[in-house]
């Protein structure tokens, strides 16, 4: 315990120990003389007046001859020095001691204006705590310690408090005051419970107050409870105050005033001090991703900006480029200008296969492209690399890229296949089953064991197996045996001798009678003599089949005398269509003629429009028999013609 309470001195001595002075405004002249109710020091020369503006309380000075005079007022201390004196030291409790050298020379009855403020840990915002307190009546009276009570309107309050200990007390006419006290140590919600009963309160009489800030709309802290924003007016219980101003990207300032009873009190304004510097941000990539603090404030060019004093990181960010990273400090009133040069975080990337192009290319096992490949923006790194093209041994390498460096990499590739050639006429030729061409194949492949065949349509098929061995050659020729079968072509009469045979529409050089060996398969076998009519006959042929096909020719007359009398035929049966059709039409007209003297004598709409109906169906159909009537007509017409025709060539012929 005894170690953790000494760890503990030791932080808090540490963190007093960060808080610092800063000069924010150097010593120069006021423009002020005075002339009476100056101060002299111990020799009776009239003092020089340093008017220090700081938002420090409890401030205390040193010097080489000591200061002579101290005067307070809000925001500001008169500090008296005899002239010649080369500088001030700063001092409070909780600070470093801070010695500061004055730029110029002190002189007598001269008024000098200088500003200082807090930094580091001790700023007057670091280490704070909130502590906000929920209530459950309104317009209740809170005091923190011996601090005057402040009338809360609300039903929460709200401090910002270093840790320690702290007492409140709550009031209200009509409850039973309430006293909490509490150890802070970190931000915390307490809630409070009134209870009705005596109060015994006693307050003194109220004074008004006025607080105006430059810039408006600064926080307003009353003993360390916030109250609202400037401008700010209230009532307040007669007593001593510190009043704490906050805003942001200003120096807070911590004054003290005391109200008396019916007092109005309208403090001077309170000037804060900015707390800000600008800065700029100029990026040669436009689509650089700019960072500030860690939050994202936009892209490539950023315009000049307000930034709070202190310390920040600024960070670029862009794909294929190196982080850019620069932790920089803001001073009050401080103008930065960044001009960001990214570096590439990539290289240029070649690979090349040998003594063949065209080879897959894989990066990481991820396949990229083909041989030759370039990347021209491969992140830099280590990558493995495999090159694969099909019949050659894949080859692997390990590439380097190095930031904007060309990296190349030729990858041997060492021949994995021999060369086959296939020759089968008027045959389709198959390798391992698969159809890989026709009459004449060449390929190199991989070497192995390979089945060849060629097939041809109504051919035993051909096959040979054999080996082929890497940087070999292998030729194979292949015949399919044909599967035959016979057909035997006789004519008669005897006339016929000597027919001429065409077989499938090409001339045979055998004539009738003769025997034909032919492939299995369907034929059209036909026999042309001059004395006779050609004849036509068709015969399927199976392996071994062996046919017979008798050809009974006859003569062109013979030929006439049929041909008429198929003519005549078909004009008798073209005749009788036509007068059936003809007929039929003849029996619709009469048909509507008998629905139109209907028409003629109906009673009633009804009868009308039923009438006329049926008169109109029975001379459509007329009109459809009388059109149909013309097709068999013409074709009896034209049979006539045919069979007179024929009648002339039998006379003639006779």
């Amino acid at each position: 315990m005894r170690r953790i309470l000494i760890l503990l001195l030791l932080v808090y001595a540490f963190i007093l120990m960060g808080a610092e002075f800063k000069i924010t405004g150097e010593l120069q002249k006021d423009g002020f003389t005075y002339i009476t109710d100056n101060v002299r020091d111990t020799d009776g020369v009239y003092c020089a007046r340093l008017q220090v503006n700081s938002d420090i309380r409890n401030l205390q000075f040193d010097s080489n001859r000591k200061p002579v005079k101290i005067e307070r007022e809000m925001g500001k201390y008169f500090v008296y020095l005899s002239p010649g004196e080369h500088s001030l030291t700063f001092l409070r409790d909780d600070y470093a001691a801070y010695e500061y050298e004055f730029p110029l020379t002190l002189e007598a009855n001269t008024a000098y204006v200088m500003t200082v403020v807090r930094s580091g840990y001790g700023s007057a915002d670091e280490g704070l705590v909130t502590i906000t307190f929920e209530l459950n009546e309104k317009d209740v009276y809170i005091a923190k310690d011996d601090n005057p009570p402040i009338l809360n309107k609300q039903k929460s309050a709200q401090y910002r408090l270093t840790p320690g200990t702290y007492t409140f007390k709550f009031n209200k006419q009509g409850f039973k005051e309430t006293s909490k006290q509490l150890q802070i140590e970190k931000d915390e919600y307490i809630s409070i419970n009134l209870e009705q009963g005596e109060s015994g309160m006693t307050l003194k009489l109220p004074g008004i107050v006025i607080i105006n800030s430059e810039p408006e709309g600064a926080e307003v802290y009353l003993n360390d409870q916030k109250m609202g924003v400037t401008t700010w007016q209230d009532e307040l219980i007669a007593g001593d105050y510190k009043l704490t101003i906050k805003a942001r990207m200003y120096h807070t300032k911590e004054l003290e005033f005391s109200l008396a009873e019916g007092q109005t009190l309208e403090l001077p304004v309170v000037e804060l001090m900015p707390k800000f510097g600008y800065y700029s941000v100029k990026c040669d990539q436009s689509s650089a991703v700019i960072y500030l603090d860690g939050v994202r404030i936009g892209e490539g060019n950023i315009s000049r900006q307000k930034i709070e004093s202190g310390s920040h990181l600024l960070e670029a960010k862009l794909a294929y480029y190196h982080d850019h990273k620069e932790e920089f400090l803001i001073n009050d009133g401080d103008t930065k200008d960044f001009d960001l040069a990214m570096k590439p975080a990539f290289g240029v990337l070649e690979i090349k296969s040998t003594p063949v192009s065209g080879a897959d290319v894989y990066i990481n096992n991820e396949l990229v492209g083909t041989t030759p490949y370039t990347n021209e923006r491969c992140l830099s790194g280590q990558y493995r690399i495999r090159v694969d093209k099909a019949l050659y041994v894949s080859g692997e390498e390990t590439a380097i890229v190095y930031d904007e460096t060309l990296t190349q990499k030729a990858v041997l590739l060492t021949q994995d296949f021999g060369t086959l050639i296939v020759e089968a006429k008027d045959s389709d030729i198959y390798v391992n089953s698969n159809k890989v061409g026709s009459a004449r194949y060449q390929a190199n492949l991989q070497a192995g064991n390979y089945q060849i065949e060629a097939r041809r349509e109504r051919h035993k098929s051909d096959s040979k197996n054999i080996y082929l061995g890497t940087g070999t050659e292998e030729r194979v020729i292949l015949n399919p045996e044909p599967i035959m079968g016979s057909v035997s072509v006789m004519s008669n009469p005897p006339a016929s001798k000597g027919a001429a045979i065409w077989v499938n529409g090409e001339k045979e050089k055998k004539t009738t009678p003769a025997v034909l060996p032919l492939l299995i398969g369907q034929y059209s076998i036909k026999l042309s003599h001059p004395d006779f009519l050609e004849q036509t006959k068709n015969v399927s042929l199976r392996e071994g089949d062996q046919e017979k096909l008798v050809f009974e020719l006859e003569t062109y007359q013979g030929s006439m005398l049929a041909s008429r009398n198929k003519w005549r035929r078909n004009g008798w049966l073209g005749f009788g269509s036509t007068v059936l059709a003809v007929g039929a039409g003849l029996f619709f007209n009469m048909q509507g003629d008998g629905y139109a003297d209907d028409y003629a004598v109906a009673k009633n709409t009804e009868e009308v429009d039923a009438a006329w109906d049926d008169m109109e169906s029975s001379y459509n159909l007329r009109d459809t028999s009388y059109y149909i009537s013309v097709a068999p007509a013409v074709y009896t017409i034209y049979s006539w013609i045919k069979t007179g025709s024929y009648n002339h060539k039998l006379k003639i012929e006779n």
